[in-house]
């Protein structure tokens, strides 16, 4: 029997997945995504709590920044894998949805740490926003 496959086509990724897998493989494939987009957001989890504790809590160190880019860079190179990885896999919406809510967590976290606003531009926003 010939197997069809269904393209995808994006911007930024193409993936194909057959479109009659197995409900063996469709079941496995599932749990295998699953359970590891899971893990994964446990690490941001993990990440997240050490964040609040070295970042939030006091004033950060330049090893605390530099800590926090390798272990924010990485957690987002895995995340965009997984994301490029599931774009049409069989997976549920919610694992979907802890994906992607995840990946916007990293990247306001890497914005708000690497990436802070200058002090003259929040300054100008606090005036405007708080005028005196």
């Amino acid at each position: 029997m010939k197997r069809k496959w269904t393209i995808l086509e994006d911007m930024e990724a193409a993936t194909f997945m057959p479109s009659d897998l197995p409900a063996s493989i469709r079941s496995g494939l599932e749990s295998y995504v699953t359970d590891g987009v899971n893990r994964w957001s446990g690490l941001c989890q993990n990440f997240f709590d050490q964040e609040r504790e070295h970042m939030l809590l006091k004033e950060p160190t330049k090893k605390d920044l530099e800590v926090h880019r390798t272990m924010c860079r990485l957690l987002l190179l895995l995340g965009r894998a997984w994301e490029n990885s599931i774009l049409d896999a069989p997976v549920p919406e919610r694992v979907k949805l802890e994906l992607k809510g995840r990946l916007g967590q990293l990247d306001a976290s890497w914005s708000q740490f690497q990436n802070p606003m200058p002090a003259k531009e929040a300054d100008l926003i606090l005036k405007e926003v708080f005028p005196e």
